[in-house]
């Protein structure tokens, strides 16, 4: 499998970076004169790493999962009369235009500002992000 200069370049570094902070963390052991076993430290920070990485693994994820995406209208479309963001094409030329709140009312999307004008050439769409969670100041 390839692996571009840049990444094979970052986990050189990184790996340096790990061996130098388990040097430091030992050389700081031994200055204070606590008795460990070497092996055991290496053991445990090691595991302490694989365990910080599962956690930024499954927290990335979680965070990808709640945001928000644009999804094609012919993936599919929205639950009824929910509001939503959508994305228009310039009137059938290909190039997306501006975004409105607008409502897929089964057989239209329908602008949720005035409720009665229908939009034509909608692409996209997605869900409205969630409200702030906090009040004024």
């Amino acid at each position: 499998m390839y692996e571009s200069p840049i990444t094979a370049m970052i986990s050189d570094i990184t790996t340096e970076m790990q061996q130098e902070q388990d040097r430091e963390i030992m050389n700081a052991i031994l200055s204070v004169g606590i008795s460990v076993d070497k092996d055991e430290l290496v053991k445990a920070l090691s595991y302490d790493r694989q365990q910080y990485g599962k956690g930024y693994a499954e927290g990335y994820a979680a965070a990808q999962a709640d945001t928000p995406r644009w999804i094609s209208v012919e993936e599919r479309l929205p639950e009824k009369h929910v509001e939503v963001l959508i994305c228009t094409e310039d009137y059938g030329k290909n190039e997306l235009g501006f975004a409105n709140i607008a409502v897929w009312d089964g057989s239209e999307w329908i602008e949720t500002w005035n409720r009665k004008e229908s939009i034509p050439y909608v692409s996209h769409w997605m869900p409205l992000p969630a409200p702030p969670k906090e009040g004024r100041p």
